[in-house]
């Protein structure tokens, strides 16, 4: 599963936010940042001109991790008028976390004069969230009056790529369109204009030029020389004055037409939301970089970014892509829909490489569908699903289908295990519902929407007339059972052998593990015991270090 940053709400969990119980820690509080209620919000958002939410939970691990870097961000920006960072704690404030959809924990949005505007989607720190405050504090254009003002925003480094319009105020029909895509796209890219045609030929532009500026800063090991080393590259737009033209413009030319994916750079390539062409590179076998390398223009035609990643840094990753021994390890990642194509033992030149491209561009190669061996058995009380069994035995139009999404590294999935089991068991007799589980890490589900897994454990009850339906309820055998009979297409008797309710009331709107979403994964399960605690954390950082 890639991992990308463009967290996506579009699924309908409506989750359980009952937490009255739950008491915020006394040191929560930081100095700058604003804590809002149910009953505060409105007025302090309709009184400030920006203001950025963070939607946590006490208990949430990421919450915790990001904390520091939110409160230094709010720091940074305290002496700006009608900025304002505030924080809103979603498992109490039930009105707020429902009427903004939040799904997990932290999920930032920005919320001018009253009114949403947009979701952050950037990196957890303070700088990325700073620069983001300030994209939207300045306006869609900055106006500069010289060559030098606009060399000083390049070289200043902040901005990695820069629209500049050398548009004088006879260029009606471009200024307009120049315009209308800054207000679009300038929560992402800086849009700079430049009137006056004096200065166009110091600052490298001609007259009615629209181009993309994309500023690298390398860093200097030379200590006499403090000052990082900042270089630009600049691409002119010569398309049609379309949105959609612009905007894949910008995004293509943003990045290096073959460039290194990395801790650094991982961000910028998934936010592109555009194919990328991976050479899973290794000093002893530079076959893939070579040929990727190779092809990186011409891909670039069919609007595929080409890019490689040091397979050292990163040594389970040719097992999660579904990559197989002596093939070449290149891919095309699919950040928009969370899939990706494996080259596999097609032959390795050039023109196979593009054709592989277009066919992925044009939809006539099929995704990669990771899986596990199907089990010889599958007579337990909760089968299992794997990738190629998934349409078999999860998509039925004769029964009702109970699944769980997990991980065998998942605490929480643990602590629910025999719970479900239990679920099995009690329904064993139901001929009409199948109690089901499938590993998420080692099976990818189809390609679709409700069957994108966003934390862990999650669980679903495909219907036999096609819906899908999340759970969001307790975790609790009895609670999943109750889930099942209410919402089974085809009606059925509740055994007369019902579990007793059990005392744990954390729902499927707090205890997942990370490992499937976006910026907006939830943390850690409400208020488990210090054992358990201390063990999830461990998992959860051994986890994500194996992925880093």
């Amino acid at each position: 599963h890639d991992h990308d940053h463009d967290h996506d709400h579009d699924h309908d969990h409506d989750h359980d936010h009952d937490h009255d119980h739950q008491q915020e820690p006394e040191d929560w509080e930081d100095e700058h940042v604003t804590t809002l209620t149910d009953d505060t919000f409105q007025e302090f958002a309709l009184s400030n001109t920006l203001v950025v939410v963070e939607f946590y939970a006490p208990w949430c691990y990421h919450c915790q991790m990001f904390r520091e870097q939110y409160a230094e961000a709010a720091a940074q920006l305290k002496d700006l008028p009608h900025v304002k960072l505030t924080k809103v704690d979603a498992t109490v404030n039930n009105a707020l976390a429902q009427a903004f959809e939040i799904q997990g924990f932290p999920t930032i949005k920005l919320l001018k004069e009253g009114q949403f505007i947009a979701d952050y989607e950037g990196d957890r720190t303070a700088e990325a969230l700073v620069k983001f405050v300030k994209r939207h504090l300045r306006g869609p254009i900055t106006e500069v009056a010289t060559a030098a003002d606009l060399k000083q925003i390049l070289n200043s480094g902040e901005e990695s790529s820069v629209v500049v319009g050398f548009l004088p105020s006879t260029s009606t029909t471009k200024r307009a369109f120049f315009e209308s895509t800054a207000e679009a796209l300038s929560a992402s890219t800086m849009f700079v204009l430049l009137a006056d045609q004096n200065e166009f030929e110091a600052a490298g532009g001609q007259a009615d030029d629209i181009s993309l500026f994309v500023v690298s800063v390398e860093e200097t090991d030379d200590l006499e020389e403090a000052e990082p080393k900042v270089t630009t590259n600049k691409v002119v737009y010569s398309g049609d004055l379309e949105l959609s033209k612009f905007d894949l413009f910008v995004r293509i030319n943003s990045l290096p037409v073959f460039g290194q994916m990395g801790a650094e750079t991982f961000t910028q390539y998934a936010n592109s939301k555009l194919p990328v062409l991976l050479a899973l590179h290794a000093t002893s076998d530079p076959r893939a970089f070579d040929l990727v390398k190779e092809v990186a223009s011409a891909a670039r035609e069919f609007g595929v970014l080409s890019a490689y990643i040091d397979v050292t840094s990163f040594a389970e990753l040719t097992a999660e892509l579904g990559l197989k021994e002596g093939q070449l390890p290149i891919v095309v990642l699919d950040y928009s829909n969370e899939q990706h194509f494996v080259f596999g033992d097609r032959e390795g030149t050039s023109e196979v490489l593009l054709a592989f491209v277009k066919g992925v561009v044009e939809g006539s190669i099929g995704p990669h569908r990771k899986s596990e061996e199907a089990p010889e058995s599958n007579d337990g009380p909760v089968k299992i699903v794997v990738g190629t069994t998934f349409e078999e035995l999860a998509i039925r139009d004769d029964k009702d289908v109970l699944l769980e999404f997990y991980a065998p590294w998942c605490g929480h999935c643990k602590m629910l295990e025999p719970k479900y089991v239990q679920v099995g068991l009690t329904l064993a007799s139901v001929s009409s519902l199948v109690v089901a589980k499938m590993d998420i890490t080692a099976n990818d589900p189809p390609a679709r929407p409700e069957f994108q897994v966003e934390g862990i454990p999650t669980i679903i009850l495909i219907r036999a007339d096609g819906k899908v339906v999340p759970y969001a309820g307790k975790r609790t055998a009895r609670a999943i059972i109750e889930f099942a009979h209410q919402s089974a297409s085809i009606p059925f008797e509740l055994p007369a052998n019902l579990p007793e309710e059990d005392d744990d009331d954390s729902g499927f709107g707090e205890g997942f593990d990370e490992g499937f979403g976006g910026f907006g994964e939830p943390g850690l399960e409400a208020e488990p015991d210090q054992e358990q605690l201390n063990e999830l954390f461990d998992e959860q950082i051994h986890h994500e270090h194996e992925e880093l």
